[in-house]
């Protein structure tokens, strides 16, 4: 035991800097805020939260819905009975972004979190792109207007020093952008289908599109297009051709 405390002391004398190295972010909404779907229904259990960022430079969008879960890192999540209480529609957790860039969390993915990346928050039932699934995409983009006492939803530089390391804090109420379903009554509305809104909410998700009804989508603008050509003839020395020039 005595050869063994020494090595002990190493170990924690090792170990107790780069622990003390992490910054706390705490996420959630209000309690009982009005969150519903497309249905104007408050959400269930089958719903979870994530807090993230999309990698590779990817804009998410209505039109690319394939694509965002393959550029979606994950940096914490609130689930039924863990971090999502629907009975109270209250969803809350905190992680840390550690020394490295990386989340503590035990639902992140393997990835680091710069600093100046941009969170986002993604509410789902099902990430499958089926008219099944209702998502909501929203975030704090405004540099202003945050309520007191809360932050913007950007990731700083990973801690170097505890003392420099407070708590974070992102808070629904200060996301005013939604990329996909709605955002606050009266406020920011994106893609998606609804049936039936509410006149006060917090946050709605949206039905998602089948598959084919946005390669549909696709084809009629591509008709468009080709609706649009204006065609000029002029002779040639093999016979008459066409000159083709697409509009500006």
């Amino acid at each position: 035991m005595k050869r063994l405390l020494p090595l002990l002391l190493f170990l924690t004398a090792w170990l107790l800097p780069s622990l003390a190295l992490a910054r706390t972010i705490s996420w959630s909404n209000m309690v009982e805020d009005n969150l519903f779907n497309s249905q104007g229904v408050a959400l269930d259990a089958t719903f979870s939260f994530e807090i993230g960022i999309f990698i590779n430079g990817f804009v998410p969008s209505a039109t690319n819905l394939n694509d965002w879960n393959t550029n979606w890192l994950v940096f914490d999540a609130a689930i039924a009975n863990d971090g999502w209480n629907v009975n109270a529609q209250f969803f809350s957790s905190s992680t840390e972004q550690l020394s490295s860039g990386e989340s503590s969390s035990g639902f992140a993915s393997p990835g680091i979190f710069p600093a100046n990346a941009q969170a986002y928050l993604w509410v789902y039932n099902s990430k499958a792109v089926a008219d099944s699934s209702e998502w909501a995409l929203v975030s704090d983009l405004s540099p202003t207007g945050n309520i007191e006492g809360t932050d913007r939803w950007i990731f700083p530089a990973p801690p170097v020093a505890q003392s420099t390391s407070p708590i974070l804090t992102w808070q629904l109420a200060d996301a005013e952008t939604a990329i996909y379903g709605a955002v606050q009554s009266g406020g920011s509305q994106g893609g998606g289908s609804v049936s039936n809104q509410p006149g006060v909410f917090s946050l709605q998700t949206y039905q998602v599109p089948e598959p084919g009804s946005t390669l549909l989508i696709g084809a009629a603008g591509v008709l468009i297009l080709m609706r649009r050509r204006r065609f000029f003839r002029y002779p040639g020395r093999q016979g008459r051709h066409l000159k083709i020039f697409w509009p500006q």
